[in-house]
């Protein structure tokens, strides 16, 4: 964790019972998370709150955009999925 926010990456935590995973990282200052971030969606998580997800479109972009900046698979494995849900 404290590696992903010194490289300012992004880095998953799980929640076991549910099995939720939620994506963490340092606020970046380029224009397309700022704007990914205006675009997201409030949703009801449960009957005591919500949650803002980044919109299908801006992941994929994210998710593309990470591939590029590290060459990794995982990232266009997750793209991918993304558009399978989507």
């Amino acid at each position: 964790m404290r590696d992903a926010l010194r490289q300012h990456y992004l880095f998953n935590v799980l929640e076991s019972s549910s099995e939720a995973k939620v994506a963490l990282g340092p606020l970046p200052e380029e224009t397309f998370t700022r704007m990914a971030l205006e675009r997201r969606q409030r949703l009801a998580y449960d009957q005591e709150g919500h949650t803002a997800v980044f919109i299908g479109e801006d992941l994929v972009l994210a998710k593309l955009l990470a591939y590029r900046a590290t060459g990794s698979d995982e990232h266009l494995r997750d793209a991918r999925g993304v558009l399978t849900v989507q």
